[in-house]
C-alpha cells in the first residue's frame, strides 16, 4: 500500500499554493513562517521533489507542483464537504 503524505503538510502545501508565500500561508494557518517552511520541506522530502520555486518575495509552484496542487485540490474538497457535514450534525444534536 502506497504512504500518504502528512495531512498537515498537504494543509500548509494548499495554503502556500493559494496565497504565494510562506508568510501568508502562515497567517492563514496561525502559525509561524517557520513551521510553514519545514511543513512544505517534509512534503518535498516525502514525495522526492520540490514543489516550489523560492524567490525574494514569495514561491511559485513548479510544473509540478502544480500538478499535484490541482489533485490534491480536487480531492480534499469532498473531504471537506464531509466534514462540514459531520460538524452541521454533531452541532444539532442535545
Amino acid at each position: 500500500m502506497a504512504k500518504v503524505p502528512p495531512l498537515r503538510a498537504l494543509t500548509v502545501f494548499l495554503a502556500v499554493g493559494r496565497c504565494g508565500t510562506f508568510k501568508e500561508a502562515g497567517r492563514e494557518l496561525n502559525i509561524t513562517t517557520s513551521a510553514v517552511s519545514h511543513q512544505i520541506k517534509e512534503l518535498e522530502l516525502f514525495l522526492g521533489r520540490q514543489m516550489f520555486d523560492r524567490f525574494n518575495r514569495g514561491v511559485r509552484l513548479t510544473m509540478e507542483g502544480s500538478a499535484y496542487f490541482k489533485i490534491v485540490t480536487k480531492h480534499i474538497q469532498p473531504l471537506r464537504e464531509q466534514l462540514s457535514k459531520c460538524s452541521a450534525g454533531h452541532r444539532e444534536r442535545p
